[in-house]
């Protein structure tokens, strides 16, 4: 088991936005985070908001309209929500 102090607005904060992507709580989506980082499913960036870049916004943009093609060509898969993409890396697993 994890334990990890946070302060409890940050909590209730935090576990909103996790319920507005899909997760039931910040349990879940930690949960779901260091599950799949572990496994090297996915890596992160992480930046400040604040100071984001045009040319990084350009650069962001950039990779949203690859993954749209890939996914047109079948080189990857659409989710909507958080169960999707879980089934989807999951499913990836067995093969």
């Amino acid at each position: 088991m994890l334990q990890v102090p946070i302060d409890e607005k940050v909590k209730q904060l935090a576990n909103e936005k996790a319920k507005n992507k899909g997760f039931r709580s910040i349990q879940d989506l930690v949960r779901f985070f260091v599950t799949n980082y572990s496994q090297g499913k996915f890596d992160i960036t992480i930046i400040n908001n604040d100071e984001v870049s045009p040319d990084y916004i350009k650069y962001l943009k950039t990779l949203r309209k690859k993954a749209h093609k890939d996914i047109k060509n079948g080189k990857g898969q659409d989710v909507n929500n958080i169960e999707e993409m879980i089934n989807v890396l999951n499913n990836n697993d067995k093969s």
